[in-house]
């Protein structure tokens, strides 16, 4: 397994995250469809990039000339929203270009080398490779999440970290943000880890495979983490095994009481069955069983917390994706499942607009192995993804990205302004239908903008150049 399924994701990490923005890749890769071996996903939001590096605080070694170039970068490029994702021991970064004709001639008093290549600018900069184009910049780090793993060792060993370093974000970051990793699938990995090694065979046996799911909020300006260390069977193992108690105990001082959204994934079989029955009482077992026998595949689970920490079973979206080399299921036979005729569907293409009596409203894709859903529930005005950016955009078991978003409709005012919303990168779900890069809608969508339909068409499977064309329009009224 990589080192990403083992990287204990303390606040740190997105520091560490955002100050890696010159970094070096391969430009080729960039320009193809997001790797197929993601298993890192952060959705960031920084007010201004440049006090990041210029904070000493914070305990990140920057060199001077480093640091220079950053500062120089953050002058043409929007740092505010920052999509990243990591593939093995890689990390990715996507952002918007301010003025890729100042960036570039910038870019010539800095660069050891510089060249252009089918529309895009290629920088090699003390070490590190960036690209651009006029409106996107990519910048990526090959290994670094190997030295980010060596960071969170120390942390959570309680080397060198304090609740001064991981608080000192909390100017920084502007938006709730939500974290999810894979971690310790082998003994190796498991001993690699000074307080996982510390646990009796037993318990170590227990945590492996387990999947550990972060969340921050901003609570009157006191940054707040939710740690919930899950197992295969869907148990919260957090306090039955005292792991929580293994962290540094300063950083346990700010984490938060209460959850407002925790996302599981990777989950399988019989532990899941167990997990769905829990939370939503209205389903029995052998109800979640045939679902998901007819979804066979990987299914991650979303459920929104109230302040006590209840579920809010009124509130939740299943997405879900056919394992690699899998046969996807038909869509009549899993419609049929959930109890709905598929003559009453709306259509889109092989993709159904789905209406369930209890579970509300979803769109199911059929293309290639995504299944795509997206739920309304039928009683409540409250998407479960609208409180967590991040968590809109959930990663299956085998790479791709998977996506929930509000209908359209449901994005309210108050909603709209609290969250600048902001589809980078989603839309290149169909990645195996468009054959190209990234699609983008841009952000700060029309509040009451047809949202939903702008990225369907994007999702449909049409020609590369068809598409593009579809999403630069949709990014255009909105800009």
């Amino acid at each position: 397994m990589r080192l990403t399924r083992y990287i204990f994701p303390l606040a740190s990490a997105f520091l560490l995250l955002i100050t890696s923005a010159c970094h070096s890749y391969k430009p080729q890769t960039l320009l193809s469809t997001i790797p197929q071996d993601v298993d890192y996903l952060a959705y960031l939001h920084l007010e201004k990039f440049s006090k990041l590096v210029s904070d000493e605080a914070l305990g990140y070694h920057i060199e001077p000339r480093d640091k220079e170039c950053l500062e120089k970068l953050g002058k043409y490029v929007a740092w505010k929203e920052i999509l990243a994702y990591g593939a093995g021991d890689d990390l990715y970064i996507t952002l918007h270009v301010k003025n890729a004709d100042a960036l570039l001639t910038n870019l010539r008093d800095y660069a050891d080398s510089i060249s252009s290549e089918n529309g895009l600018n290629y920088a090699y900069l003390n070490g590190w490779n960036v690209a651009f184009s006029e409106k996107q910049i990519w910048i990526s780090q090959q290994g670094f999440f190997t030295s980010l793993f060596e960071r969170s060792q120390d942390l959570v060993a309680g080397k060198g970290a304090s609740a001064a370093e991981i608080v000192g974000i909390k100017d920084l970051l502007q938006q709730d943000f939500g974290l999810y990793l894979n971690l310790f699938h082998t003994q190796e990995q498991i001993e690699s880890v000074s307080w996982l090694a510390a646990l009796a065979p037993d318990l170590q046996e227990k945590v492996r495979n387990t999947h550990l799911i972060v969340n921050g909020s901003f609570k009157e300006k006191e940054l707040k983490l939710d740690y919930k260390l899950v197992n295969n069977e869907g148990d919260i193992i957090n306090d039955e095994y005292n792991i929580s108690q293994k962290v540094d105990k300063e950083i346990l001082n700010y984490l938060a009481d209460d959850c407002d959204l925790v996302v599981l994934q990777g989950l399988e079989g019989k532990g899941l069955v167990q997990l769905f029955s829990k939370i939503d009482n209205k389903a029995n077992t052998k109800e979640w069983e045939t679902i998901l026998g007819a979804l066979d595949g990987t299914v991650a689970f979303s459920a929104s917390f109230a302040p006590n920490g209840a579920y809010n079973t009124e509130n939740w979206s299943l997405v879900a994706q056919v394992k690699k080399g899998e046969e996807t299921p038909s869509m009549v036979a899993l419609l049929e499942v959930l109890g709905v005729d598929p003559k009453q569907c709306k259509r889109l293409g092989d993709d159904y607009i789905v209406t369930h009596p209890r579970y509300g409203e979803f769109y199911v894709g059929a293309r290639k192995r995504i299944i795509f859903a997206a739920s309304r529930p039928v009683n409540k005005f409250t998407p479960s993804f609208e409180s967590r950016p991040i968590t809109r955009a959930i990663q299956s078991g085998v790479g791709n990205i998977l996506l929930d978003i509000p209908s359209d409709g449901y994005l309210s005012q108050s909603i709209a302004e609290r969250h600048n919303y902001h589809f980078e990168g989603y839309a290149a779900l169909r990645a195996e239908s468009l054959g190209s890069g990234k699609l983008v809608l841009h952000n700060d969508v029309e509040k009451e903008g047809n949202i939903l339909n702008g990225i369907l068409k994007a999702l449909r499977p049409i020609p590369v150049d068809e598409a593009k064309i579809l999403v630069q329009e949709e990014a255009l009224k909105h800009e």
